[in-house]
């Protein structure tokens, strides 16, 4: 045996077996188990619940952030030959950059 091997400490357990040892006695209680199928139903009640927000804020308040936006829009993007800019359909009060998106392409 080498000095080094003497040298080295020794450990009850190595720490990797640390994901064996019950939470409980460590004192915690065990996460719960997430599915699936839980996440899709959060997710379906958190889109309703945004959809709904976006809907009570005024088409006249809409069309000014529209327009705030816009302007921002104009000031990052450096138009020129070969500029490509992705723009989505505007679903359920998300903002409509439609008419922004024809005098960025013109």
């Amino acid at each position: 045996m080498t000095s080094d091997e003497r040298d080295r400490p020794t450990y009850a357990s190595p720490p990797c077996f640390a994901h064996e040892v019950d939470p409980k006695y460590m004192g915690y209680e065990a996460a719960p188990v997430q599915t699936d199928v839980d996440v899709a139903h959060w997710r379906k009640a958190k889109r309703a619940e945004l959809i709904a927000a976006r809907l009570k804020i005024p088409a006249s308040e809409r069309k000014s952030i529209v327009e705030e936006v816009a302007g921002v829009l104009d000031g990052l993007i450096d138009f020129g030959p070969g500029t490509i800019i992705g723009l989505y359909w505007p679903f359920r009060g998300e903002l409509n950059l439609s008419g922004w998106m024809k005098s960025a392409h013109e």
